[in-house]
């Protein structure tokens, strides 16, 4: 199934056991089969996603991703006034580190873009 372009509404799920657990990052809209494996986690800060608590778009943060939220939810619904005081956004370097290492993890794979 293709993925749909959209504002995925990301949750934490085990796909594994309770032994062996095996988590992702899904999209629980419907008919969507998106997800990211948890050890690519950090590949997700900085998307849009939806908050479960209010419905709006928002960015996922590092403290969401550090914390293994299950239901992200934006910096007004957890209570934060001020987002940059208490986490900033992944640092730029970092950010160009993980694209060009997706950039070419898309072309070897023969996969054009890489946006969603």
């Amino acid at each position: 199934m293709p993925v749909k372009k959209h504002i995925h509404k990301y949750r934490l799920v085990n796909i594994g056991t309770r032994d062996k657990p095996k988590k992702v990052y899904a999209c629980s809209l419907p008919d969507c089969s998106h997800f990211i494996p948890h050890h690519l986690r950090k590949t997700v800060i900085g998307k849009k996603t939806i908050c479960w608590e209010c419905d709006k778009e928002m960015i996922m943060s590092r403290d969401i991703v550090r914390k293994n939220t299950v239901k992200p939810r934006c910096w007004h619904c957890r209570g934060i006034d001020n987002p940059s005081l208490s986490e900033k956004l992944i640092p730029q370097e970092e950010k160009q580190q993980l694209d060009a290492a997706l950039e070419m993890m898309f072309r070897m794979r023969g996969i054009g873009g890489g946006e969603e």
